[in-house]
């Protein structure tokens, strides 16, 4: 059984999560609260295989309390749930090493299927997000790092390179 923590401002939709999840998995709803200082109080004294987080609640930000778990000799997974596709959110999380950044948009079968997946150790982050986080800069700069380091002129040199040592 996993054990679980929910924190999510919105109360109608906390309720509604908490019978959803119950009816689709075999998991056990430690607490739930409103906000993110009360979220750090319950996480701490209950210890949850994994938290469910808004990432705008008062108190504290979902993102405030995943630094805090962080800084803590705690063996949890953090999901951060949110209807907000800024990148500066989901790089502050990535950052922080959160084990799901996903939309509140998804169904609530896939959300137990990520429940599932950060239990198990995988990660998992929305694609919308995802294609924002890489830009193309990002694309370039890495780029531009491996022809360094394969010691190569060009994209077409690093491939041949890559090419005859076996690596594609």
């Amino acid at each position: 059984m996993i054990s679980l923590i929910i924190a999510e401002d919105q109360n109608m939709l906390r309720q509604a999560m908490i019978q959803l999840i119950k009816l689709h998995g075999d998991f056990e709803i430690l607490a739930d609260v409103d906000n993110g200082l009360d979220a750090i109080k319950i996480i701490e004294a209950h210890h949850p295989d994994v938290v469910i987080l808004d990432i705008e609640m008062s108190g504290m930000t979902g993102l405030e309390v995943l630094s805090e778990i962080r800084k803590k000799p705690l063996n949890i997974k953090v999901i951060i749930v949110t209807t907000f596709k800024r990148p500066g959110y989901f790089e502050k999380a990535v950052a922080n090493d959160v084990d799901a950044y996903v939309l509140k948009e998804r169904s609530i079968e896939e959300l137990v299927e990520t429940i599932y997946k950060v239990y198990n150790g995988k990660k998992e982050y929305s694609a919308s997000l995802m294609t924002s986080f890489f830009t193309d800069g990002t694309v370039r700069n890495y780029t531009s790092v491996r022809i360094d380091k394969l010691f190569a002129d060009n994209r077409f040199d690093a491939w041949k390179k890559a090419n005859e040592k076996g690596w594609i």
